[in-house]
């Protein structure tokens, strides 16, 4: 039988929102969770030493990793349509 296949997974924001995805997503065993950007300095480094992830301190940064396949845009509302 195949592997299934694993989505490495970043997040774009780390505040609220991502806190209430972050528990189902490292559940998840077709998800990795590879990286996370905001641009709150103390966010991101908070991210990176609690859940191992790569920290990125803009989203496009963030998008221009290799090591991701995928970004789940966990920014404010108004700000969705200019980070997708």
């Amino acid at each position: 039988m195949a592997a299934k296949p694993v989505i490495r997974l970043g997040l774009a924001g780390l505040g609220a929102g991502a806190k209430n995805l972050l528990k189902g997503i490292r559940s998840h065993a077709g998800i990795q969770l590879t990286a996370g950007a905001d641009v709150r300095e103390q966010a991101v480094q908070r991210f990176a030493q609690e859940y191992g992830a790569k920290p990125f301190a803009s989203l496009e940064a963030l998008c221009d990793s290799s090591d991701i396949d995928a970004v789940w845009i966990v920014t404010p509302n108004q700000y969705h349509a200019r980070h997708a």
